[in-house]
C-alpha cells in the first residue's frame, strides 16, 4: 500500500484524489464536474483494491466542501458497511483496528449535516503566450536558494492560453551546472507510477519570477500521451517533490 499511516489522506491515492478535486473546482468546474472528471483520471483503480480509497476519499473531499453527491456517499458507506477497506491492513491487526476508528469517524462525518458549499475561487488566468518550446530547460529557484531543473515536454493550448507541460531532471543544487552536465542528467520519475511524470508548470508571474531560461533544447525523455498529468502544487512544492518524487529539497 502507498500509505505512511491509517489516517484517510496518508495514502497516496487518497491525497492525490483531495489534491485534483480542489484542482479541478480552481479551474472553474462544478463539483460534479470535478468529480466526473477525477473519476475518468482514476480509471485504473476502479476494480482494483485501492478502489475503496478512491471512492472514500473522494467523498470526503465533497463532504468538505460542502459537495457531497448522494451516489458518492452511497457508494462509500457500502464500502464502509461491508468492511472492505479493512481487508488492505489484514496482516497488521493493531493497524487494521486503527483504520476501523479513523473509518467509523469518517462515516460519521459524512452522515453529518451538509455545510454551505466553500466558496473557491478561480486560477488566476495564465499568460496567453508560453514562450518556451518542447526541449527547453530551465531552471527554477527555490526559496532556500538551491535551484531544481525542469524541462518542456509539450506546451498545451488551455482554452486559448497556454499550458506547459514538464519533466523534472534529476538535479537539486546551489549552483545551476554547465550545460554537458545538463545534458546527461536523467529525469525524476513520480515514484507511485513511474510512466505518469508530467506534471503542468503554473505561469503565473510569482513562479515564472523564479525561473530562468538556459538556452538549452534537448530531446525530452517522456512525452505527452494524453495520459494523467500529475498535479503539482507549486506554493508547497518541497511536500510536493517529495511526495511525488521522492525527492528531498529545503526550501527553508
Amino acid at each position: 500500500m502507498g500509505a505512511s499511516g491509517v489516517r484517510l489522506f496518508d495514502d497516496d491515492l487518497a491525497a492525490d484524489v483531495r489534491d485534483l478535486f480542489c484542482e479541478e473546482l480552481k479551474q472553474g468546474k462544478t463539483g460534479p464536474a470535478a468529480s466526473n472528471a477525477l473519476i475518468g483520471h482514476f480509471q485504473e483503480v476502479l476494480g482494483a483494491e485501492e478502489e475503496t480509497v478512491f471512492w472514500l476519499a473522494l467523498a470526503y473531499v465533497q463532504w468538505e466542501h460542502g459537495l457531497l453527491q448522494r451516489r458518492i456517499l452511497m457508494k462509500a458507506l457500502a464500502i464502509l458497511d461491508q468492511g472492505s477497506d479493512l481487508d488492505r491492513w489484514a496482516d497488521d491487526p493493531r493497524l487494521q483496528k486503527k483504520r476501523a476508528n479513523v473509518l467509523e469517524r469518517v462515516r460519521q462525518e459524512l452522515q453529518s449535516p451538509q455545510t454551505k458549499p466553500k466558496i473557491v475561487r478561480p486560477r488566476k488566468r495564465f499568460p496567453s503566450k508560453c514562450e518556451w518550446q518542447a526541449g527547453d530547460i530551465f531552471s527554477y529557484k527555490l526559496d532556500s536558494g538551491n535551484f531544481l531543473l525542469m524541462r518542456i515536454v509539450d506546451v498545451m493550448d488551455n482554452a486559448g492560453e497556454d499550458r506547459p507541460l514538464c519533466e523534472l531532471l534529476d538535479f537539486f543544487g546551489t549552483e545551476v551546472p554547465e550545460p554537458e552536465v545538463i545534458r546527461g542528467l536523467p529525469i525524476s520519475r513520480n515514484k507511485r507510477y513511474p510512466s505518469e511524470s508530467i506534471f503542468s508548470f503554473p505561469m503565473l508571474k510569482k513562479h515564472l519570477a523564479r525561473c530562468h531560461s538556459l538556452g538549452l533544447n534537448t530531446s525530452t525523455v517522456l512525452r505527452n500521451d494524453g495520459g494523467y498529468i500529475l498535479s503539482i502544487d507549486f506554493n508547497r512544492l518541497s511536500q510536493e517533490l517529495e511526495g511525488s518524487f521522492g525527492m528531498c529539497v529545503d526550501e527553508s
